[in-house]
């Protein structure tokens, strides 16, 4: 006997959208000449290279564009204030290149590429990256306060403050560096194990300020106080404060007496408010859930089906890019039932399911939209009067669901845990019942269990690899 069920076609029509739905867009950069900071001088040379043309960075500050490089000799040091709160120490003999690409509206990350040496004080704010590139190696930062050395032959790090993520440009080799220690990537591509930081890592970054190590602290000194002049008005770059223009001098002929001159009055001082900084966002259960998708590719787990089935699943994961992924489960589970039957029962409504997924998932998070297409095996006992009779059924399907992941890191692999909800829509489903085997009723029960169409909650526990 042959059961088809017509697909209202109103549900294909979100079905195909979610299927087709391209990559939404990475992000844009800034066009040329935007203004992303300040740069201030401390020591040396400093010089910013924009568009061929090198400009000597002079005192009080210099408004940063998009896409400026900045070049300091071997006793240059400068100071670098990004918009959004993050700042840079950039240290002697280094070069900098600055990218600033928005995600949206109010979300973007920093690029910056360099050779040479800097601090970094990130502030964690969800939405926001802030990532290094040099010759050998892509550094992570996920809050948190760091220094990088770029050399011909190796990239260091040095953590004090936070996490940041080292990752070898040609092994893809990984490793988290935590406060107090640092780590370094070869030519080669080795990423060294994690050690306590020494004194050599701040040579030349001695005036950036505490770094909240002991040993360090004992050379480190606060950096120079800003000059108030350089907080610029909208979109101009600050100019320094002009002392004012002493008057002519005065002579009187009939009676000549000493020559006096006016004296020159100093501008009054600038009263500076001072503002207290805006408390750091608390990064919600998803942050970085983006980065946690797009450095881990395939996912591996098990999980329960609670509902009307209730039984295991295991599953396959593969991350199409930070927003997509393709899903395989195989579900085994049984329909609890406790209602009298005409015919006697001896087995639960059984059930196996194969299905697959494309799974979209919501901007810097880990909820997701999802559908798919699947199959199903059914098979149900029933003793008569006479002998005992078996329903099996194949039935095939369409699948949509609404779920979350949330990431964590634990023994140097990523762990998630998943909370979801399917919907199934059979277009078919074809048994091997005859006629008269067992009750009508019974019958019936069979074929509208069986193509129950919500699972209810489904909650998995998996690793990514």
């Amino acid at each position: 006997m042959v059961d088809t069920l017509k697909l209202d076609p109103k549900w294909l029509i979100p079905l195909i959208l979610l299927l087709l739905s391209g990559p939404i867009a990475r992000g844009f950069p800034f066009p040329s000449g935007h203004a992303i900071g300040k740069i201030v001088p401390l020591e040396g040379l400093v010089v910013v290279r924009r568009q061929s043309e090198g400009i000597t960075v002079k005192p009080p500050a210099m408004i940063l564009h998009q896409g400026d490089e900045v070049l300091t000799n071997e006793t240059g040091s400068a100071r670098i204030l990004l918009t959004g709160g993050n700042e840079v120490f950039v240290g002697p003999s280094s070069m900098l290149y600055l990218n600033k690409t928005f995600q949206s509206r109010y979300n973007y990350e920093y690029n910056l590429n360099l050779k040479g040496k800097l601090r970094a004080k990130v502030q964690r704010v969800r939405g926001r990256r802030f990532q290094i590139k040099t010759s050998t190696a892509v550094i992570d930062v996920k809050g948190t306060d760091f220094i990088v050395e770029s050399g011909v032959e190796t990239t260091q790090v040095s953590t004090f403050n936070g996490l940041v993520q080292l990752t070898a440009l040609k092994t893809k080799q990984q490793v988290d560096i935590s406060p107090g220690l640092m780590s370094s990537v070869s030519v080669a591509g080795e990423v060294s194990k994690p050690e306590k930081v020494v004194l050599e890592v701040v040579k030349g970054l001695e005036k950036t300020g505490k770094t909240g190590i002991q040993e360090l602290d004992r050379v480190m000194e606060p950096p120079p106080p800003l000059d108030p002049a350089i907080i610029p008005e909208s979109g101009t770059e600050p100019r320094p404060v002009q002392a004012a223009e002493p008057e002519k001098t005065v002579v009187v002929k009939e009676k000549p007496v000493p020559e006096v001159k006016t004296p020159v009055m100093a501008p009054p001082a600038r009263e500076v408010q001072k503002v207290a900084p805006a408390p750091e966002e608390a990064p919600s259960i998803w942050a970085y859930a983006e980065e946690y998708r797009t450095r881990n590719r395939l996912g591996v787990g098990f999980g329960v089906e609670i509902g009307a089935f209730t039984g295991s699943f295991l599953f396959l994961e593969y991350n199409l890019t930070e927003r997509s992924q393709l899903h395989y489960q195989y579900v085994d589970s049984i329909y609890q039932t406790e209602d009298e039957s005409p015919s006697v029962i001896t087995t639960e409504l059984e059930r196996k399911l194969n299905a697959i997924t494309y799974r979209r998932f919501f901007a810097d998070s880990g909820i997701y939209l999802g559908a798919g297409f699947g199959t199903s095996q059914f098979k149900q006992r029933y003793t008569g009067r006479q002998d005992s009779v078996a329903i099996q059924a194949n039935g095939s399907f369409l699948m949509a669901e609404l779920g979350a992941q949330t990431y964590g890191e634990a023994f140097q692999t990523t762990f998630y845990v998943s909370v979801g909800t399917q919907f199934l829509f059979y277009s078919g489903l074809h048994d091997e019942y005859r006629d008269g085997s067992v009750s009508d009723r019974d019958y019936d029960d069979f074929t509208q269990r069986a193509k129950n169409s919500l699972d209810a909650i489904l909650i998995a526990f998996g690793w990514f690899f």
